[in-house]
């Protein structure tokens, strides 16, 4: 892969230190060379050539080749352009540039003297506030001229030239934190860096000094009692109430905490950062604490944004330094400004999840190569990817290809597939057949979220005929909720037809009277109907596995039990005469099938597969078509009288085990054959296997296996298995994460930068959530049956004038209001479903058939349960209270 600006600068960078310096040797060259190429890639061949290329140039003293990239302008073929005194002068300031930069780095990272970092800087007399050194660090100064032929110090970043007119230390220390190449190529100034901002936002580090004058309020419109803030402070031992009440003197450590209050306020309430400027809150202050200097915001907000990261990241940074097989899930987010934000989540095997990181894409395209840079310069330098054990994303075409990248350097880690994004293409895949439909859906819910009468109208209506669900709107990036949406529009179809026909509500516009058809009595509103009916049913499994598999505690076992699911349901479906789906089977199993193979296939080592034989209870009651040859304890096993699925479930298990040695460093072959023992054992029911109790309320197959490290004969597949159950197989933490974001991002904060929108979020959820394991009980859970999406009782808003009058004189004369009419309620494809175009092979049988009976009695009673105690759905992740009954065809898998 094309390597970044920034790295292909530091490979330079330590090729002039080889060629210059004695002390830098091919050891210190190979090591930048492997930090910023990856391994089997042509640019990593490249500079390995290079290094040898050099070595021989220097012994023979020759001239040194080309460093490689160095020439692909001229190998392109385009002509270069004349040399200007500007550009000539810029190509002397970047070589200046590239010289400090090896310098610095040689001072700093070299071979710091006691514990000192920092270079040898001369000990002079100053006069005034003392110089911050380590941001002399993390800086290069140019004496320039400006525009106006006025002398000045432009300053720019020690690791990317990022340049600023002024020397500003908290704005040069908030780039500097945000800057992965500073991380990268400066790691001890980055970590003194990271330090001296978090213990001054722990208060190990003394604040500085506050300002001495005072900000004034506002006169209220109501008079409040006048205060005498200058008299005389009470004796730090006063005990009376009177001055216990008396203001306190405003030491500068008081100061600090106040100021922290404040700022937790702003982020956490999501206040716009003018807020502490706002006179009122001066106000406040000044009669709840009248020595308190209110901050000027500009500063503020930089320094303790900057200080209270820091603190984070570090807390952060020891907190998961203990942990293992963490997951890795990230996804992008556009703010109002259009900025491209990418966000990084770390997700502990407790399935608590932490914002570790957030990047933001300025004039470049977010490649995979783009993405795969991030993680290794802002996750991968603080966190070590040894701790990582998966890589979740969405279908993208760059995410794909970045997660590819991560897992293919990093093979412990386990690429994952995010399955709720496949489940909403796969709903959209089915919303191609009623595409005609969901247009008249669309513009039926559009008509209703623009009218207040009609929507006051329909409330009463539905009141008296006894309906409660209302109208609802959908979101185009969850087609799970056109269901929602489908289904809301089938249950008020009685009143819209009766409000219609007594003229409660009109269409008379020109882009909705198309719509009076489908909402009156007569062949086009009853087809309309029987399709809906249609579109719901099919619909309902699908959209109900996007909710299962929302629940945090959800696991890769639950995933694929989700698809066993919706075949289950769409097979009961779609054979039964009655329900009229019968000339829909051929259309809708071509589409489960592709992309239940997308699932299979872009997802490593068949996890979900894999997880659904580990997982107690699945294994038990979850149909699964294996087979086993009968073995007694002590008899030796021959794998190819094996059936072909656990030949599958094996390859699946090296591949984890393999990783995890390479994980560890541990390697042995020993295990990896004691692995496919254990297996047998597992599949055949030997022992510890032979009583598989799985009954307890709250048991999870994570701690299941973690009950079985130590027992000889399963420790091997018990490492596997934690392994497994311990990855959080969805992304749903960006999707939350983009929803606080967008929260935050409201129109009121709409100029905060995405630096700051980023720090914000991840601020927040420090300061609500601390870093803890989490204490998670939802259990996502599969409901194949039809019911009632149901509402609270609707409350009718009042009519607009825009209803009531619908004159031409309440609205803008150049508002060409036809054109707004016919985009919300005559869109061509209103939720994108062409964004799902694919090839899809024809086929009559469930793809998932080659590994699950879905005519299966125990898959039955596991996923349509009969009713005990009004239970209506079977938790995943969660037994029941008793075991369920065994079956013959049980019995082939457990005897």
């Amino acid at each position: 892969m094309p390597l970044s600006e920034s790295a292909h600068g530091a490979l330079l960078v330590a090729r002039d230190a080889f060629i210059e310096q004695q002390d830098y040797g091919i050891p210190d060259f190979k090591s930048v060379v492997e930090t910023h190429t990856v391994e089997g890639t042509p640019e990593r061949a490249a500079w390995d050539a290079h290094i040898l290329a050099l070595t021989d140039a220097l012994e023979d003293d020759k001239p040194f080749p080309e460093a490689p990239g160095s020439t692909a302008t001229a190998a392109s073929g385009k002509k270069k352009k004349k040399s200007s005194p500007a550009a000539a002068e810029e190509s002397e300031q970047q070589k200046r540039h590239t010289r400090i930069r090896f310098q610095r780095k040689l001072d700093l990272e070299g071979a710091p003297a006691a514990g000192e970092v920092g270079p040898g800087r001369t000990n002079k007399q100053q006069v005034g506030r003392k110089r911050d050194t380590l941001v002399d660090d993390l800086i290069i100064e140019e004496k320039e001229v400006s525009g106006k032929d006025k002398a000045i110090t432009a300053v720019y970043c020690i690791a990317c030239d990022h340049r600023t007119s002024h020397r500003n230390p908290a704005r040069i220390k908030e780039h500097a934190l945000q800057c992965p190449d500073v991380a990268t190529i400066f790691p001890t100034l980055f970590a003194k860096l990271v330090q001296t901002n978090a213990d001054r936002g722990n208060g190990v580090v003394p604040p500085p000094k506050v300002r001495t004058k005072q900000k004034e309020g506002i006169v209220p419109g109501n008079s409040l009692p006048a205060m005498d803030v200058d008299q005389p402070l009470p004796d730090a031992s006063s005990s009376t109430v009177k001055e216990y009440f008396t203001p306190l003197k405003m030491t500068d450590a008081r100061q600090a905490l106040l100021d922290l209050a404040l700022f937790q306020l702003v982020i956490c309430a999501a206040l716009p950062f003018s807020f502490v400027e706002n006179p009122w809150l001066i106000n406040f202050l000044l009669i709840a604490a009248p020595n308190y200097v209110t901050p000027d915001r500009s500063a503020f907000f930089i320094r303790l944004i900057t200080e209270q990261l820091s603190a984070f990241m570090l807390a952060l940074q020891r907190f998961l330094s203990q942990r293992v097989h963490l997951t890795l899930s990230f996804d992008g987010w556009s703010s109002r400004a259009h900025d491209e934000i990418y966000t990084f989540h770390t997700t502990l095997p407790s399935r608590r999840s932490f914002l570790t990181a957030g990047h933001v894409f300025k004039g470049v395209s977010v490649t995979a190569a783009a993405l795969f840079d991030v993680v290794e310069k802002r996750i991968f330098s603080m966190f070590a990817a040894v701790s990582y054990s998966a890589v979740v994303g969405d279908g993208a075409a760059n995410v794909r290809a970045g997660k590819k990248l991560i897992s293919e350097k990093y093979i412990w880690i386990i690429n994952i597939y995010d399955p709720c994004h496949n489940l909403n293409l796969f709903l959209k895949d089915l919303g191609k057949i009623f595409k005609a439909e969901l247009g008249i859906i669309s513009a039926i819910s559009n008509f209703f979220g623009q009218s207040n009468l009609g929507t006051a109208q329909l409330a009463f209506e539905r009141a008296r005929q006894g309906i409660n669900t209302g109208m609802k709107s959908a979101s185009e990036t969850r087609f799970g909720t056109t269901y929602i949406q489908a289904l809301a529009v089938k249950l008020c179809m009685p009143a819209l037809v009766t409000c219609v026909a007594a003229g409660t509500i009109i269409f008379a516009t020109k882009a909705t009277k198309r719509l009076i058809p489908y909402l009156t009595p007569g062949a086009t509103h009853y087809g309309f109907l029987a399709q809906l009916d249609c579109m719901v049913k099919l619909f309902e499994a699908g959209a109900n596995g996007i909710t299962a598999l929302e629940g945090q505690n959800t696991t890769c076992a639950d995933v694929f039990y989700v698809w066993v699911t919706i075949a289950w349901h769409l097979n009961k479906l779609l054979g039964d005469l009655n329900a009229g789906l019968v000339s829909y089977r051929d259309k809708v199993i071509e589409v489960y099938n592709a992309r239940f193979d997308q699932m299979m296939t872009e997802s490593s080592h068949g996890i979900f597969l894999f997880a659904y034989f580990l997982h107690p209870l699945y294994f038990q009651h979850g149909g699964l078509k294996l087979v086993m040859p009968a073995l007694k304890e002590g008899e030796k096993f021959d794998l190819e009288k094996y059936p072909e699925l656990f030949k599958t479930f094996r390859n699946s298990a090296r591949a984890i085990l393999k990783g995890e040695q390479t994980r560890t460093g541990k390697k042995s072959k020993s295990d990896a054959d004691r692995l496919t023992d254990q297996l047998v054992r597992w599949a055949v029911g030997l022992p510890p296997f032979h009583q598989r109790v799985y009954a307890v309320a709250g048991d999870s197959p994570l701690e299941y296996w973690k009950g079985l490290q130590r027992d000889s004969n399963a420790d091997v597949l018990a490492t596997v298995a934690i392994i497994v159950f311990s990855i959080m197989p969805s992304e749903l933490c960006d999707e939350r994460t983009a929803s606080l974001l967008g929260w935050i991002n409201a129109a009121r904060r709409s100029s905060m930068t995405p630096e700051h929108l980023i720090a914000t979020a991840q601020l927040s959820q420090w300061y609500k959530f601390g870093l803890t394991e989490g204490n998670y009980t939802h259990s996502a859970a599969a409901n194949v049956k039809v019911s009632d999406v149901g509402s609270s009782s609707t409350v009718a808003s009042t009519p607009s004038l825009l209803d009531l009058l619908n004159d031409d004189n309440v609205a803008p004369q150049d508002v060409d209001r036809e054109a707004l009419e016919q985009a919300l309620f005559n869109q061509p494809d209103p939720y994108d479903l062409a964004e799902t175009e694919r090839v899809i092979r024809s086929s009559n049988r469930w793809a998932v058939e080659d590994f699950v009976r879905l005519d299966s009695e125990s898959l039955k009673k596991l996923i349509a349960p009969e009713k005990k105690k009004d239970a209506d759905v079977v938790a995943l992740s969660q037994a029941p209270t008793a075991p369920a009954a065994a079956t013959d065809e049980d019995w082939e898998v457990d005897d």
